[in-house]
């Protein structure tokens, strides 16, 4: 990660790798499954400083090496797809102290 910062605003550029998983039960009846997701997203981010306890910030790039993967609760695969690169944009606030 590089960043650059110009008096209240701050630049940086990011590699990030991204992993979700959960475990979910689709309806009362079924069965358990353990989804997981997994990507690398590659970005530029800029925040902005209001003061000294809050900042916000934009973020956006491009999601890739995407993946998702079912299994059952004993870790047999049911379904594994892989899913088209794609952009992405990000905000929010962010409280420092």
């Amino acid at each position: 990660m590089d960043y650059k910062k110009v008096d209240r605003i701050l630049f940086s550029r990011r590699l990030i790798l991204f992993k979700y998983g959960t475990r979910t039960n689709v309806d009362a009846l079924g069965p358990d499954r353990d989804i997981k997701v997994s990507s690398m997203r590659v970005g530029l981010k800029v925040e902005h400083r209001f003061n000294d306890l809050c900042w916000a910030y934009l973020a956006g790039g491009l999601s890739f090496a995407r993946n998702l993967e079912i299994e059952d609760l004993q870790s047999n695969s049911l379904q594994e797809d892989d899913i088209d690169a794609a952009p992405f944009v990000q905000f929010g606030l962010n409280l420092r102290y």
